[in-house]
């Protein structure tokens, strides 16, 4: 019997898009965030509504409080802006500008997006509806 824990392949691709864009799960925000573009990967209509709603079901995962979930997510955006890996430009495409960091809903938009586009087999309920309001 296999007794290694079963880690959700979606879970998978996220923890390898933050560690191309030079993160590591050590990084302040990574598992937060992560957790945050599995949510609304699942359910897409969620970043549409409050972002905090997500936040809260990360809260009851994590132990921690909803402020200290964004403060972790904006550290890891923060963490990332500054370093500007290649990798961030393909991601956010030509017209963004890299001098402002983006809040933590369009960064979850914005991966979410990627991931999308990427892992197409894998979009689920990610409506063009959902992809519009990012």
């Amino acid at each position: 019997m296999n007794n290694s824990p079963h880690i959700d392949p979606l879970l998978t691709k996220i923890y390898n898009l933050l560690y191309r864009l030079g993160v590591r799960a050590r990084t302040l925000g990574f598992f937060e965030a992560s957790c945050a573009i599995f949510l609304v990967m699942k359910n897409p209509e969620r970043l549409e509504q409050s972002v905090r709603d997500v936040y809260h079901e990360i809260a009851e995962v994590y132990h921690i409080d909803v402020d200290s979930i964004d403060s972790h997510i904006r550290h890891l955006i923060r963490v990332i802006w500054v370093k500007k890996p290649p990798f961030l430009r393909e991601i956010l495409g030509d017209g963004t500008p890299l001098n402002q960091y983006p809040s933590p809903k369009r960064f979850i938009g914005i991966l979410c997006r990627y991931l999308n586009a990427e892992f197409d087999h894998y979009h689920g309920d990610f409506s063009r509806d959902a992809r519009n309001t990012i």
